[in-house]
């Protein structure tokens, strides 16, 4: 029996995690919860879960942010379970999907599990396109999409101490790569996307951000090489 535990991340993002608990609390599941605040400048959201609880959420909150990866493999630490999973709070993806998606996935044998996006604006969709190619001829993988998740892997991986596993929103990237690589076996099963609900993203922010954040990407090739070693 697999049992597994959802990391969401949250950093300055209340209005998002507190529609995220409301659509999670009108449904059914029996998905485990790890709602991170990744060093929000209040406490908001912990204030909110001191009066307002549900039996599948568990709570953290760190005193920095550690990047995005970063905060997912600190909140590893704080989890028992056999197998991590991890996803956004933004609301892109609808907490009932969410649960689906690893009620149905969980009982599957795989190394990775991955999603791949669907229902996307086509503006988002042609860039992940784009992306996907060019990284796929630069690391000379199949990385199409990505930056899909939800996602998840066993709590192992994460202790693997001689694997670079990066901080930033190079994170997914990463772990595609890294099990792409390995030859490991990775299911993308489809999972449907939205727009985000509140709030704008920490690191889209124009054409010249997401340009950044390709090139320090690019840039870990001879690093997430050594990982493979």
């Amino acid at each position: 029996i697999k049992s597994y535990r959802v990391i969401v991340p949250f950093y300055n993002d209340f209005k998002n995690f507190e529609q995220f608990f409301l659509e999670l609390k009108k449904i059914d599941t029996s998905v485990q919860f790890l709602i991170v605040d990744n060093g929000s400048s209040d406490n908001s959201i912990g204030e909110y879960l001191n009066i307002n609880t549900l039996k599948n959420i568990e709570f953290i909150k760190f005193d920095s942010n550690s990047g995005y990866g970063g905060g997912i493999k600190k909140a590893t630490n704080y989890c028992v379970e056999n197998y991590i999973g991890w996803m956004p709070g933004n609301m892109k993806i609808a907490p009932a999907d969410a649960c689906i998606f690893f009620e149905l996935s969980i009982d599957q044998e795989f190394d990775l599990i991955k999603a791949k996006r669907v229902g996307r604006p086509f503006n988002d969709w042609i860039k992940t396109l784009i992306f996907g190619i060019t990284a796929s001829v630069h690391f000379k993988q199949n990385m199409l999409d990505s930056g899909g998740v939800p996602s998840l892997t066993k709590k192992d991986f994460f202790k693997e101490k001689e694997i670079f596993i990066p901080n930033d929103f190079s994170f997914d990237v990463f772990m595609l790569y890294y099990f792409k690589s390995k030859n490991k076996k990775v299911l993308r099963p489809k999972i449907r996307y939205t727009t985000r609900l509140h709030g704008e993203s920490k690191w889209q922010r124009g054409y010249k951000s997401e340009l950044n954040l390709i090139k320090t990407i690019f840039n870990y090739k001879n690093t997430w090489k050594e990982s493979l070693k």
